[in-house]
């Protein structure tokens, strides 16, 4: 398309490629967005496989913000380890729900495909503010500096989702109580971590005190009502939460946020740094309990959490890639978006994405509807708040092969 910029797997391989080098050689950082030219570079990870193993990527990307290559003194100690165990074992999040009968599109690679669309953005220029990129405007209004702006966008955005089978497990927990199935629950519980194997799938991805209150909780108050067992759920949440990165009338009404992914995963966050407070972690930690709604679930502010702010706009865009398992298949919807008016990495007040569905009949087998679809989306965008002159106006389109072209602006 036309001054248009295409988004998909191979760009995201050299985008994190072109990252990990900039990192490691920070001391003279690239002007540019990274992997913005046709060049060949090569991820530091080589196979030599057709196959992408996106785990691995994460890890090695992770390394590069929070691991051996990490340079900028925000944690120290335990916190940096069980965060970096945190980041490994969030590679396997996708294998439970593939097993649901739900329709279950992939979160593991997802998170990094919206850490590499949002680095992307992040070095693109503002038209309007005299050539600053978005990671200038956002460290001034943030008062942080432009290289910890990189580094509390990548970890937002890598740790995201990564809480979607803690909520998938404390939705089960009512009906296993009911059924007094007290060693299914000791199983359930210890696939998350919570005994400590060294074969539990998601050991070190959630902070074993939280996993214990939340534990706790539910044993303490079992011949409770459902509605008493999320209320004692998010008093868990908010005493992690409230005050120090949040207020009591940010948290929506709704009992149901207990089970939303962002806020557990930001409250599991919470956790870890739970003796560690910095303005770098409170913007982490606000992004990742906005990003679905659980929190400022009408409008999010650019001023005030230009990260959140972000992290929306990346999530809802991110469609490439995404993988369904249907019986013996996995199938991929999207193979790539399209950002239109980015060709020159500048950004105006439109921001317009192309959402390019090539596959007609693999949307008929995965169950993808469009209502439901611009639904979704139009609810996330309306969330936005923006009265500056740049990414104050989203656009989409769908475009499907022999059918209409869907538009929403």
């Amino acid at each position: 398309m036309y001054n248009s910029i295409s988004i998909d797997e191979n760009y995201v391989r050299k985008l994190v490629s072109g990252v990990c080098i900039r990192r490691k050689n920070a001391e003279n950082p690239s002007p540019m967005p990274p992997c913005h030219d046709d060049s060949k570079s090569q991820c530091p990870i080589e196979y030599g496989y057709s196959t992408i193993d996106w785990g691995e990527m994460v890890r090695c990307i992770g390394n590069c913000f929070i691991g051996d290559l990490d340079t900028y003194d925000w944690i120290s100690g335990q916190p940096k380890r069980s965060l970096n165990g945190c980041l490994k074992a969030s590679t396997n999040i996708d294998w439970l729900l593939h097993l649901s009968k739900k329709r279950y599109r992939d979160h593991s690679s997802h998170q990094l495909f919206v850490a590499a669309l949002g680095d992307f953005l992040l070095n693109c220029k503002i038209v309007s503010t005299d050539q600053f990129t978005l990671k200038k405007w956002i460290s001034n209004k943030s008062q942080i500096r432009e290289e910890d702006v990189e580094l509390a966008w990548w970890i937002a955005s890598l740790f995201h989702d990564h809480a979607y089978p803690l909520a998938h497990m404390l939705k089960l927990t009512p009906s296993i109580f009911e059924e007094n199935r007290s060693e299914l629950l000791d199983q359930t519980w210890n696939l998350l971590g919570y005994g400590n194997s060294s074969h539990d799938i998601f050991k070190n991805l959630y902070e074993y005190q939280f996993l214990k209150d939340l534990r706790n909780a539910i044993e303490n108050y079992d011949n409770s009502g459902t509605q008493d067992k999320k209320g004692f759920i998010i008093e868990i949440i908010k005493n992690l939460l409230l005050p120090s990165y949040f207020e009591e009338n940010e948290f929506s009404d709704d009992i149901e946020v207990c089970y939303d992914h962002g806020i557990l995963a930001a409250a599991n966050l919470a956790s870890f740094f739970s003796h560690a407070k910095s303005p770098i972690i409170r913007h982490i930690i606000r992004a990742i309990a906005i990003h679905n709604g659980a929190a400022c679930p009408t409008s999010v502010d650019i001023e005030n959490d230009p990260l959140a702010f972000l992290l929306i706009l990346c999530d809802e865009c991110q469609e490439w890639g995404r993988r369904i398992i249907i019986g013996d298949k996995a199938l991929t919807e999207s193979n790539c978006i399209f950002l239109n008016d980015l060709k020159n990495f500048e950004i105006y007040e439109s921001f317009s994405v192309v959402f390019s569905y090539p596959n007609a009949g693999s949307l008929s087998q995965t169950g993808w509807s469009y209502p439901l679809f611009q639904k979704s989306k139009d609810v996330a965008f309306a969330r936005l708040n923006n009265t500056n002159n740049f990414l104050s106006r989203i656009n989409y389109q769908v475009v499907i092969p022999h059918e209409k072209i869907f538009s929403k602006s």
